[in-house]
């Protein structure tokens, strides 16, 4: 009876020590994915097909919404310009995941730090629906028109335009979410132990070379209108079957180089591709099989 309850406390004591470890294991697991959490970073031709309203705007201030699924504000946003959709200047609209931004060091006024960003900041967003898939559920959840294409912001600065992309301070292991992508913090690690650390992002440091691109507004809006026009014309090709495989590998070819040149690491437009080349091996089998029925 002894032996027996011996191997019984043991037993419970091994339970307890289980427990205590998987615990451990498990708040190390949750803060590993927290520090880890890979954010999206879009070419704008990627961006220009995923909005379906790009805008430029002077930002208000962002009013605080809790929600069933977290917190995050909501924006009141007054509209300057329209590039792409029914964006009627003075008018404004109601914009959710702005306050995801970042001000960085090498920005106007910005000498240290990272400021989230603020009212009266003038601003591009490529913008969806708040009711499009992907994004946090959180943001379906509020009265907000529109959400922001994950990257989709452009910050301008003087007569300079900064994009956005995921940051990893050296000797944190929080990232700071999208920053500012300015040439001061955006350049490429020193050492191999700050690659290493930023690697943590998966953004791809070792494929870039020289600074961060940095371009004027004329610059951008110009870049933008071709990558509408870009995107139009795959769409309407690929939804009429006109896409042969000549281009198709043509716009394969060039789709790294794009990326590089942005330093943009997600690609949207490969995405439309690979869709449509599932869609005629599905088709094709399809025939194959009505074929062989006959």
């Amino acid at each position: 009876m002894k032996n027996s309850n011996d191997r019984n406390r043991s037993l419970a004591r091994r339970r307890d020590i289980s427990g205590v470890i998987f615990s451990i294991l498990l708040v190390t697991f949750v803060s590993s994915a927290r520090a880890e959490r890979v954010l999206e970073h879009y070419d704008v031709d990627s961006l220009c097909a995923l909005a379906t309203l790009i805008v430029k705007v002077e930002t208000g201030l962002p009013i605080k919404v809790k929600t069933s699924d977290g917190e995050c504000a909501v924006w009141n946003v007054k509209v300057i310009s329209s590039l792409r959709g029914d964006g009627k200047p003075g008018t404004e609209i109601k914009v959710v995941g702005i306050e995801e931004y970042r001000k960085s060091p090498g920005i106007v006024k910005v000498d240290e730090g990272f400021s989230q960003l603020s009212g009266g900041d003038v601003v591009y967003l490529f913008l969806a629906p708040k009711e499009a898939p992907g994004g946090y559920a959180k943001y379906r959840l509020t009265d907000a028109d529109w959400k922001v294409v994950p990257s989709g912001v452009r910050l301008v600065s003087g007569k300079k335009l900064y994009s956005f992309g995921q940051f990893l301070p050296s000797g944190g292991n929080l990232s700071l979410g999208y920053v500012a992508m300015t040439p001061e913090t955006f350049s490429k690690p020193k050492d191999s132990e700050e690659e290493a650390h930023r690697s943590l992002t998966r953004f791809p440091w070792e494929k870039f070379t020289g600074d961060v691109p940095v371009l004027s507004v004329g610059e951008f809006e110009k870049k933008v209108k071709g990558s509408l026009e870009f995107v139009t014309d795959l769409r309407q090709k690929l939804a009429e079957g006109r896409l042969d495989k000549e281009e198709r590998k043509g716009i394969l070819d060039r789709r790294a180089d794009v990326l590089m040149r942005e330093w943009a690491k997600d690609d949207h437009i490969l995405e439309l591709l690979e869709d449509d080349s599932k869609k005629i091996k599905a088709s094709q089998k399809g025939d194959k099989q009505t074929g062989s029925t006959k």
